[in-house]
């Protein structure tokens, strides 16, 4: 009989380092997909904000205004309209830039038509086309002003979403 205890205690015990595993495996699917579509709303709104501010500047003053706008994220620069990037931003990107700033404004990719695919929001982080352990690349959006003016965006993809707390890992083994 004590043999049978044993038994139903390993399988009871194995049953519930599954679930947790799995509910782990969720977890993290989950967060990643959380992380990826709260950056693309962050990135959003800083190029809505740049779009604004550019705008709100004589297109002889906006240098100011640019060079306001590097930082190690973000990156913007004039073009000219050969520059442009040939393939239409596709995804939610465009229509959340609109919704941002009241108007529709022409958002184009250097990344190939599938940039910003998806939810079109992504700024990086969560699954992303970078195999681990390789930083991920640039990715360039030019966007027209009100004035007929191109700005490309230079946005610094972030890697991966970043890793749980230690304590998340004692609380999950308790």
């Amino acid at each position: 009989t004590n043999n049978i205890y044993a038994q139903i205690g390993l399988i009871l015990l194995i049953g519930l380092a599954v679930a947790q595993l799995v509910s782990f495996w969720l977890f993290s699917g989950e967060r990643s997909t959380v992380v990826a579509q709260t950056r693309g709303q962050v990135l959003v709104e800083r190029l809505a904000d740049a779009v604004r501010r550019l705008e709100a500047d004589a297109p002889g003053q906006r240098a100011a205004s640019l060079a306001a706008l590097q930082n190690g994220e973000l990156r913007a620069a004039l073009i000219a309209p050969e520059q442009v990037a040939v393939h239409p931003a596709r995804g939610l990107l465009s229509a959340a830039l609109a919704d941002q700033l009241g108007t529709e404004r022409e958002v184009r990719s250097s990344g190939g038509p599938g940039m910003g695919g998806g939810n079109g929001m992504r700024a990086g982080g969560g699954r992303h086309d970078n195999p681990p352990g390789r930083p991920a690349s640039p990715r360039q959006l030019d966007v027209r002003l009100a004035d007929g003016q191109w700005v490309r965006f230079t946005v610094e993809r972030d890697s991966e979403a970043p890793g749980l707390p230690r304590d998340f890992y004692l609380r999950l083994a308790l």
